[in-house]
């Protein structure tokens, strides 16, 4: 519509009058701040199929267009409160959808840190197994290799460890002694014959002086 205002509807041709089905616009039609077709205005009719409408068109008086103005802000009110409404829910949906994802994750992050903290604490208690085993290790190698050493040394002392010099006098006296044992031996005997035969000697010199005595004597006679 090309002007703000009324408009009524005073020929139809579809009324029962003409023979038509009788869809027509009953009462007054109040112009839309809506463009539609090019026109600033729009009102809401009825048309039926091949019907001519005609229409009279009377403005707004101050009065009435004080009351539509005023109409149009309570319109325009509750549409925007409406509109704000409808982006607090949005928002609020948004807000607690958010809340529950955040809930949602928090609780998978519990349960991961729960999961983590087993984790962590059963590969600490393996950590700590397996440094007593090595301290154990570490001992037994420590006490085998003290006892290499000490074996080491010990031998070490024995190999260097000086060798009296009275026990070495009597050691050789003692393998001398053993070897001319039986020399002494032998010349105990030898010494033993020798005085076998001096001792026979003197007696056989004796018996031949008896006898040349005698013979002596016998010449005598």
């Amino acid at each position: 519509m090309p002007y703000e205002g009324k408009y009524q509807e005073i020929l139809n041709t579809d009324a029962r009058i003409y023979g038509g089905s009788g869809t027509v616009n009953q009462g007054v039609c109040e112009t839309i701040e809506t463009e539609w077709d090019g026109k600033p205005y729009a009102i809401d009719m009825v048309s039926a199929p091949l019907s001519v409408c005609i229409f009279s068109y009377t403005p707004y008086t101050p009065e009435e267009k004080a009351q539509i103005e005023k109409k149009r802000a309570e319109e325009l009110r509750k549409a925007k409160e409406a509109e704000e409404r409808r982006l607090a829910k949005e928002e609020a949906e948004s807000i607690a959808q958010e809340a529950a994802e955040a809930k949602r994750m928090a609780k998978l992050a519990a349960e991961e840190a729960k999961k983590r903290a087993r984790e962590a604490e059963e590969m600490l208690k393996k950590a700590q197994e397996a440094e007593v085993r090595l301290q154990k290790i570490l001992e037994a190698q420590e006490k085998e290799a003290a006892g290499k050493e000490a074996a080491s040394k010990k031998e070490a002392a024995v190999k260097k460890a000086p060798v009296k010099r009275g026990a070495v006098k009597k050691e050789a006296a003692g393998d001398d002694t053993a070897k001319d044992e039986p020399a002494e031996k032998k010349s105990a005997g030898k010494a033993a014959a020798g005085k076998t035969t001096a001792e026979k000697a003197p007696a056989e010199k004796k018996d031949t002086g008896k006898k040349a005595v005698r013979k002596t004597s016998v010449k005598k006679k």
